[in-house]
């Protein structure tokens, strides 16, 4: 049987649709030689997650990661005066030292995510970039990392470029909406299907 942990942000965690509809949830259901746990947070940058590796992730055991962050680390608020929450090279750093932990704790196979394409193209106040833009810059930095580490990626960005997006998101234009929630799911479930069944049960 197979340990599955789920690290990651609001996107995982399902923030704004029932418990029942959530990707993570539906996995938890249609993988029988899996245990499924979600240890995602609304709100999480990476130095957030790394800060709660200790007592999340280290004091467990687990198989597989499934890994998603970004979003919240390429937001710019006001109050960081024209800096991203997390910097690219900070952003970076904190995705390898994840993995870095989780190998150490015996995770002997992690999947990475690229985040999907949002609808906010408008330019953050006073900056000539949108939170459209700056998830692309940082999702070129998970596919590096990914490509780097030698690790499964999940290209999420580049699967929803080809939907309507007002289907697959919900009116905040960045959380998934059921529907996104399915398309997660049938991207997700064949190759943990597959994962969980070379299983030694």
């Amino acid at each position: 049987m197979k340990r599955i942990v789920f690290f990651g942000d609001s996107i995982m965690f399902g923030q704004r649709v029932s418990v029942c509809d959530i990707f993570v949830v539906e996995l938890a259901k249609s993988l029988p030689n899996a245990i499924v746990t979600n240890l995602s947070t609304c709100g999480d940058t990476t130095r957030m997650a790394l800060n709660r590796m200790s007592f999340d992730i280290q004091p467990q055991a687990f198989d597989i990661m499934v890994l998603q962050f970004g979003y919240n680390d390429s937001n710019y608020w006001i109050t960081d005066n024209r800096l991203p929450r997390i910097s690219k090279d900070s952003f970076r750093a904190n995705l390898n030292e994840i993995i870095d932990r989780a190998y150490s704790r015996d995770i002997s196979k992690i999947f990475m995510c690229t985040n999907h394409p949002t609808t906010r193209t408008d330019n953050f106040p006073n900056l000539p970039i949108s939170l459209h833009e700056s998830n692309k810059q940082y999702n070129t930095i998970i596919r590096e990392v990914s490509q780097d580490r030698d690790i499964f990626l999940f290209d999420m960005e580049k699967c929803f470029n080809k939907l309507d997006l007002s289907k697959v998101l919900l009116p905040d234009g960045t959380h998934l909406s059921i529907l996104g929630h399915a398309i997660y799911f049938s991207e997700m479930y064949p190759i943990l299907k597959n994962e969980t069944d070379d299983s030694d049960n």
